[in-house]
């Protein structure tokens, strides 16, 4: 066998090679080279930008106060709207329930005079099938 085959795996029969051993893949410079970035540094004015007006700063501070109290108390009514119409809801709700627990306690009230009238009825049924029971077995003389 010569010395290039040792390197390679069997081949199939097509003739492919399945794997080489010292297989690397192919590395492009820029991938390994440090890409270059922009920074501060290569910006000239750099200097310029750190060193603020102290009034434009003290400016922005206030707008930017100005505009935070805004947003927070318009978050603050907007939650407040938010739990009124939940408590709207939640009392209606309630009234519901209550209206509903009357109803149900009214129509329970109604089923036990129903079921006493029932009871009622079937006592004197039984005592009247009763009765003519012990007259039909009775002789008389």
């Amino acid at each position: 066998m010569s010395r290039k085959n040792s390197r390679t795996q069997p081949r199939r029969a097509t003739g492919k090679v399945l794997h080489r051993r010292n297989f690397a893949a192919l590395q492009r410079k820029s991938l390994d080279s440090r890409a270059g970035s922009v920074t501060r540094m290569a910006i000239p004015d750099f200097r310029k930008e750190i060193a603020m007006d102290q009034k434009t700063v003290f400016a922005q501070m206030q707008q930017f106060g100005t505009e935070w109290l805004k947003l927070v108390s318009e978050g603050t009514n907007r939650f407040t709207l938010a739990l009124a119409e939940v408590e709207k809801i939640e009392k209606q709700g309630v009234a519901q329930v209550v209206s509903a627990v009357d109803e149900a306690g009214r129509v329970a009230k109604e089923a036990i005079n129903a079921s006493e009238q029932i009871s009622a009825q079937w006592r004197r049924a039984v005592n009247e099938y009763a009765q003519r029971t012990v007259e039909l077995l009775t002789p008389k003389n």
